[in-house]
């Protein structure tokens, strides 16, 4: 699956690149918080046509699989969806490769879309928090792969209990929004980061070149 979608990116899965990932641009992670902030200010708040609604994507409103994810509630809303993703992607882009973001991007909108759709979900939904999540876990666990550090795990648990707490409680932990939070979304993206990060690590396990064996 994954390297069906990375060969319609027009590309296939390497090892790591070993240019300075210090340097340049996150070009995806600039262009992504650009354009919610740019529908924001077009479109407005929670905008009723682009918002994730059930009903809606069942009369054939298919668009709002994606808009719905960068359409926010209120200013608050939008501005620590935007501070997560650009501190995530100038973490994470450039080590990720580009290439790999659009793919967690991607994979981690359709892992809240699956929740969405089949889950105890609201019938409406909007923000970046479920996909930032996706992005969180999958960073977390391809660093834990090239770099065991404790850091890495102290992250990872933090995100884990405090996914747990929101869950429990019911509501988000640090921020309040004109839509209430919607903690299940955040564990749905979280897990999917995850799974995509271990099929990536399988398929490039079956992609590298066996040793030959003695004669």
């Amino acid at each position: 699956m994954i390297a069906m979608i990375d060969k319609c990116l027009d590309g296939r899965i390497a090892e790591e690149n070993s240019a300075d990932w210090s340097k340049g641009v996150p070009w995806l992670t600039v262009a992504t918080a650009a354009l919610a902030l740019l529908l924001y200010l077009l479109a407005g708040p929670a905008a009723s046509a682009l918002v994730f609604d059930r009903a809606a994507v069942e009369a054939g409103q298919w668009w709002r699989l994606i808009t719905g994810h960068l359409i926010h509630s209120d200013p608050s809303h939008l501005g620590w969806d935007l501070a997560g993703l650009l501190v995530l992607g100038w973490l994470f882009e450039r080590q990720l490769t580009t290439r790999r973001f659009l793919v967690v991007l991607l994979f981690g909108a359709a892992a809240v879309d699956v929740w969405l759709w089949w889950g105890p979900a609201p019938l409406r939904y909007c923000g970046m928090s479920g996909f930032l999540n996706t992005l969180l876990a999958g960073g977390l666990v391809w660093q834990w792969r090239t770099n065991r550090g404790w850091l890495v795990l102290v992250v990872g648990f933090g995100a884990v209990m405090k996914i747990v707490w929101e869950t429990l409680q019911g509501q988000a932990l640090l921020t309040a929004t004109a839509w209430p939070s919607v903690p299940l979304a955040h564990a749905a993206g979280f897990a999917g980061g995850i799974l995509l990060a271990l099929m990536w690590f399988r398929e490039q396990a079956r992609l590298q070149p066996r040793p030959e064996s003695g004669r």
